[in-house]
């Protein structure tokens, strides 16, 4: 029966690259130089030589690699991946507490009084009724009763009255009657008020 033997055999780079150690007497063919190479069971196969008809013959070392060519240009650029499908929306935040209440500002001045003096009101019409006759003296009532307002024989020369005069004051001319409607205190509030007093024609 014919037997066919195969040795290892590969590329000189694959060679060089994986530099294996070669069992004693194994054979290792080099198929880009068409040479081979024994081994020894202990030299790595870039150290070992080539087999040759010459047995003092070696190969010389390997030179050193050349220099690099130049980058090649850029591809051009790939079509763009699909756009993946959209995630689910994630959980609503809880709500953040609420801020304290800040400080009431200050109340603000008030105003100076009004200066501007209203109108008078007019005097009503007084009525003409038949004068009743007297009727008779009671008894004496034991009940004080209220003091009445004090008269005024001058017409207040202003609204703003002067010192001594007190609600409930009256005074009249030919034109108007006069009230005084407060106390008098430093003359910078009006006290007097006057009514126009209507002409009555008789009958």
């Amino acid at each position: 029966m014919t037997v066919k033997i195969q040795i290892r055999r590969d590329t000189y780079q694959n060679w060089y690259n994986n530099n294996p150690v070669l069992l004693n007497g194994e054979l290792a063919y080099d198929t880009t130089n068409n040479k081979v190479k024994v081994g020894n069971g202990m030299t790595h196969w870039i150290n070992l030589t080539y087999l040759t008809s010459d047995a003092n013959v070696r190969d010389g070392y390997t030179g050193s690699s050349g220099y690099w060519g130049s980058k090649g240009d850029v591809g051009p650029r790939g079509d763009s991946g699909f756009v993946g499908s959209k995630g689910n929306t994630g959980f609503v935040g809880s709500v953040g507490y609420f801020g304290s209440v800040g400080y009431w500002g200050s109340k603000g001045y008030t105003g100076s009084a009004s200066t501007v003096i209203g109108y008078w009101g007019s005097v009503g019409y007084s009525g003409s009724g038949y004068t009743g006759s007297k009727g008779y003296t009671g008894s004496a009532s034991t009940v004080i009763g209220y003091t009445g307002s004090l008269g005024y024989s001058n017409v207040p020369s202003s609204s703003k009255g002067v010192s001594g005069d007190i609600a409930g004051m009256v005074a009249a001319d030919t034109n108007y009657l006069y009230v005084c409607t407060a106390n008098w205190t430093n003359g910078s509030i009006d006290i007097w008020y006057r009514l126009t007093i209507p002409s009555i024609t008789s009958g």
